[in-house]
C-alpha cells in the first residue's frame, strides 16, 4: 500500500510528519512530501540550528529544541540525521514515538535491528534516495 495511503485517514485530516535531522536530503523529502501531503504539519529538529531556521522559512516547519518533542504525536518519524549519532539519537527518542507511528530511515549502513532496538519502534523501513 502507498505509504500517503497508510498516512492519510482522509481528504481533510492533517499528517503529521517529524523531521529528525535537516540536511540536504530531509531538504528535498520536506519539498516531496509538501507536495503529496497539501495538510502536512512538518516538525524539525536539527543540532545545526541555521537548519531547522531554514525548514521553518522554507516549509513553514515547527521547530523543536529536541527530537523527542519533535516526534510527539507524528504519523511519520524521519530519521535523517548523520548514521554516526544514531546512539545518542537513539537515547534522545527512546518510548517517545508514538506506538503506531512508522519511522523511515534514510541512515545510510544502519540496519533495521539497530534501529529498532535503539529507538524502541515496532514500525521501522529504511530507503535510501538518490537525489543529485
Amino acid at each position: 500500500m502507498a505509504l500517503s495511503r497508510r498516512l492519510s485517514t482522509s481528504a481533510d485530516s492533517a499528517v503529521r510528519i517529524a523531521m529528525i535531522g535537516c540536511g540536504k536530503m530531509a531538504e528535498a523529502l520536506a519539498d516531496g512530501l509538501q507536495t503529496t501531503f497539501p495538510k502536512l504539519e512538518l516538525h524539525a529538529y536539527d543540532i545545526n540550528q541555521p537548519r531547522s531556521d531554514l525548514f521553518h522559512s522554507r516549509f513553514g516547519a515547527t521547530v523543536h529544541a529536541s527530537s523527542s518533542s519533535a516526534v510527539k504525536g507524528a504519523n511519520l518519524v524521519v530519521l535523517a540525521c548523520k548514521p554516526q549519532n544514531i546512539e545518542e539519537v537513539g537515547q534522545a527518542l527512546a518510548g517517545s514515538i508514538d506506538e503506531n507511528a512508522i519511522v523511515l530511515s534514510i541512515l545510510a549502513g544502519t540496519p533495521l535491528g539497530v534501529l529498532s532496538d535503539k529507538l524502541t519502534a515496532k514500525r521501522v523501513v529504511r530507503s535510501m534516495p538518490n537525489t543529485p
